[in-house]
């Protein structure tokens, strides 16, 4: 996959599964693929959660479109470490 440069959405303050963090959302785009379903060239979204003060509950989600559905997966806990730059 790749990411676009342009952000969907972001945000300073969120607050997911009661922890406060920050929220990216993200255009991604398929790069490689050996699903026969889901084509080189497919778009899809990615949501990223990163928690403040190093607790671990960062998450990534990927949603894509109907011939790429088998590819929307949740990543979270010790699967992701997603770094906030202090403010």
């Amino acid at each position: 996959m790749s990411v676009e440069h342009h952000l969907l959405y972001h945000s300073h303050h969120a607050v997911m599964c009661g922890y406060p963090g920050n929220v990216v959302k993200v255009v991604v785009r398929v790069k490689k693929s050996t699903d026969p379903r889901c084509r080189v060239g497919a778009r899809g979204r990615a949501t990223l959660f990163a928690s403040c003060n190093g607790v671990c509950s960062d998450s990534v989600q990927f949603f894509f479109p109907s011939a790429c559905r088998d590819q929307d997966h949740l990543y979270r806990g010790t699967q992701v470490n997603n770094q906030v730059p202090p403010l």
